[in-house]
């Protein structure tokens, strides 16, 4: 009976293996990324920037987005009470480029988090028929906004959410950020956030999200959201939970961001929203994190110990495919694998812990995880 019940879960445990290999198969097609367009209606974007000490991202973000098309109604850079030069660049490139405006932001009230009051007042300023809040890394190359506002036109969307590609300089990051990738193309086939109804089937990116203006007004999404880590994805399942039409692709190139510029930073910032991305449960988290990371222990153990071949295997060809649905170097995310396994596993446990404390801090601020 002991027997049996190992190889049930030996063959459960492979299946699961199997289906994230068939789920980043699925996100490597061409509908999962956003496709260029070189020429599209003509409509009035709002670029929405919450900005906290971004005086080292700025610069770069805003020199792309001044070279784009005359499609950019606006771009508005809110200072969210920065302690550098974040304002004395705004404020300067504003002096020669009429479109740049520096909005001052006002004092956090208590029961909203930074991110998500600068997005709200930053909306509230807005005059544009799309509302795009991309973050002060981000970098949108030509054509970027064209193809995001025709896919979002084509589909009818109320929102069109990217995930960049990101890029990873030093070796710090690329063993932390692939993490993220691993989790998204491995267990969400992407085109069920559009063609599913149910909230469960979510994922966006707070990096570059693209609302209509009357329904963001209309909703005011970041306030009903404000005290959220993962504002993000809570708004994508509150609209879908509307009715609302929604869409996640990957950058495929015209989409560019560096999240962060250290190993230590990386691990920080990934650990304030890591359960979020796992689902939002502790126990969820953990039983994926083994199922994601740490089954192929039970084929070592198991009499039939040479099916971890078979588990490697399926890991390498996971790994192969979602390294290139998003635009990273799949032999290294390979040759990594234990080591990004161990990160995650720190990630986890970290923003568990992070949720038991409730001592997690971010910019400066003490935010509940």
């Amino acid at each position: 009976m002991t027997e049996l019940f190992l190889l049930c879960f030996v063959i459960f445990l492979l299946l699961f293996r199997l289906i994230t290999v068939l789920v980043a198969w699925v996100n490597n097609s061409g509908s999962t990324h956003l496709q260029p367009v070189s020429a599209s209606a003509n409509r009035k974007i709002s670029i929405l920037i919450p900005a906290r000490n971004e005086e080292k991202t700025l610069p770069k973000t805003l020199d792309a987005l001044l070279r784009l098309p005359d499609t950019i109604h606006e771009i508005l850079v809110l200072d969210d009470a920065s302690t550098d030069s974040t304002a004395a660049i705004v404020s300067a490139v504003s002096r020669h480029r009429s479109k740049v405006k520096l909005i001052t932001g006002k004092p956090l009230p208590g029961e909203w988090l930074g991110k998500n009051w600068a997005c709200h007042q930053l909306a509230q300023q807005a005059t544009g028929d799309f509302f795009l809040f991309i973050d002060a890394d981000v970098i949108l190359k030509p054509h970027s906004i064209d193809s995001a506002t025709d896919h979002f036109s084509k589909h009818s969307l109320s929102l069109l959410s990217v995930f960049p590609d990101q890029v990873m300089i030093t070796a710090g990051e690329k063993a932390v950020v692939p993490v993220m990738h691993h989790i998204l193309l491995s267990l969400l086939p992407l085109p069920l956030v559009r063609k599913s109804r149910f909230p469960s089937f979510s994922a966006a990116n707070g990096q570059f999200m693209l609302f209509d203006r009357e329904t963001y007004l209309h909703h005011g999404f970041h306030e009903l959201e404000k005290g959220s880590v993962a504002e993000d994805i809570r708004i994508v399942r509150r609209m879908k939970t509307l009715k609302l039409k929604v869409d996640c692709l990957l950058g495929n190139e015209l989409i560019l961001c560096r999240m962060y510029s250290t190993f230590s930073e990386s691990l920080r910032g990934f650990s304030k929203n890591i359960l979020q991305m796992l689902g939002g449960s502790q126990i969820g988290s953990l039983i994926l994190l083994f199922l994601l990371h740490w089954s192929w222990i039970v084929f070592l153990l198991s009499p039939w110990w040479w099916l971890i071949l078979i588990d490697l295997c399926l890991i390498a060809l996971n790994r192969y495919l979602v390294s290139n649905a998003s635009g990273q170097n799949p032999i290294l995310n390979i040759f990594l694998w234990l080591a990004q396994s161990l990160i995650m596993t720190y990630l986890v446990f970290k923003g568990i812990f992070n949720r038991w404390t409730k001592q997690l801090e971010w910019k400066g601020r003490t935010v509940s995880s």
